[in-house]
């Protein structure tokens, strides 16, 4: 938040802080997003389709899974 590139929305939950992407953080995601698109094109290429859809698997679940 201290960036600005989100902001925080008004939740009854108790416990829960919820966040949205501001309009800068929007503006910030566009702007990168072509690179990022790039990049994954450019992993399939060099690691082959399965590998980088088993690398892009594998990331998924270390973010998921608990501390």
């Amino acid at each position: 938040m201290a960036k600005g590139l989100v902001d925080a929305v008004s939740s009854d939950a108790k416990g829960i802080r919820e966040v949205k992407l501001s309009s800068e953080g929007e503006k910030k995601i566009d702007a990168v997003l072509p690179a990022w698109r790039a990049a994954q094109k450019q992993a399939c290429e060099l690691l082959g389709t399965d590998a980088a859809r088993a690398l892009r698997d594998a990331s998924g679940n270390i973010w998921s899974a608990p501390i």
